[in-house]
């Protein structure tokens, strides 16, 4: 079994990294990735607990990066956890991370909903929260009944309580990953509010920014999406990375391990030569 794109409760999830691990354990040959956002404090958890159950664990991250229109989100692979830390750019991350929350407490605050961010932030088991976890808040407030509907209501773009966010650019982001031995991968690409014709022009133009892979599986694209998605990463001379962003959710329709179509995601995936010389 491999996923190479899963969440835990260091940041979005709902599952600790060590049953991630456990769960991927009932599998034989198990490879999974920890790419928690715009943080490692779940690693040296998921890295004990992969030696533990004899489940092949490679240390991830999923960065939020400055795009045209909106963000793109860049995965990181098999970097060394302590240089990637000390580059400083994970910290810049949560700061522009909390400036954000903050404003939008703020606005919560004038809308007459009463909450003090510090006491909201030290009652979270994350150092990262994100507006998932302040639709979890507003779920609590019996304001939204499900994190869905509280974006829907709330959080999304032109709702009363969404504010654009600040990210790094990309080539910021890169020289961390690269300065930290690891391997990069825009993730779930057809999320980008782009035409497709542009997303190939952008391929291509990764590929010379220095971009090492693509994510060519995610629960968001079908079968026939993701056969595009390898020829385009192929013909562009990048890799191919594929993950069911398991987030744990109920009802998620994001299967541990498994492709939208429901298959085992492939473990010839071909960035697993790089993460994993010699799989």
């Amino acid at each position: 079994m491999i996923d190479l794109h899963l969440h835990s409760t260091a940041s979005d999830g709902r599952l600790s990294p060590s049953l991630l691990v456990k769960k991927a354990a009932g599998s034989n040959n198990s490879c999974i990735a920890l790419t928690d956002h715009d943080t490692l404090s779940g690693i040296a958890e998921f890295m004990q607990a992969g030696n533990t159950a004899g489940v092949t664990t490679i240390p991830g991250v999923e960065l939020s990066v400055e795009f045209p229109r909106g963000e793109l989100h860049l995965l990181a692979y098999a970097f060394d956890p302590e240089t990637m830390e000390n580059t400083g750019i994970l910290r810049h991350i949560r700061e522009l991370r909390h400036t954000r929350n903050r404003c939008i407490f703020e606005i919560m605050n004038k809308q007459g909903i009463d909450i003090d961010y510090d006491s909201w932030y030290t009652s979270l088991d994350t150092a990262v929260p994100g507006r998932p976890h302040i639709a979890d808040f507003l779920i609590e407030k019996g304001l939204a009944a499900s994190r869905r509907e509280a974006f829907d209501r709330y959080l999304a773009e032109g709702r009363p309580f969404f504010l654009p966010r600040k990210n790094l650019a990309l080539e910021e982001c890169l020289s961390a990953i690269k300065a930290a031995g690891g391997v990069s991968a825009v993730a779930h690409p057809l999320s980008l509010q782009i035409s497709r014709g542009t997303l190939s022009e952008y391929i291509v133009r990764w590929k010379d920014e220095g971009i090492d892979a693509i994510e060519s599986i995610h629960p968001t694209i079908n079968r026939d999406q993701s056969r595009r998605l390898t020829e385009e990463a192929v013909k562009a001379g990048l890799l191919c990375s594929g993950g069911s962003d398991f987030h744990g959710m109920p009802g998620d329709q994001r299967y541990f391990g498994k492709t939208s179509w429901r298959s085992p995601i492939p473990r010839d995936l071909s960035v697993m030569e790089r993460i994993l010389p010699g799989a």
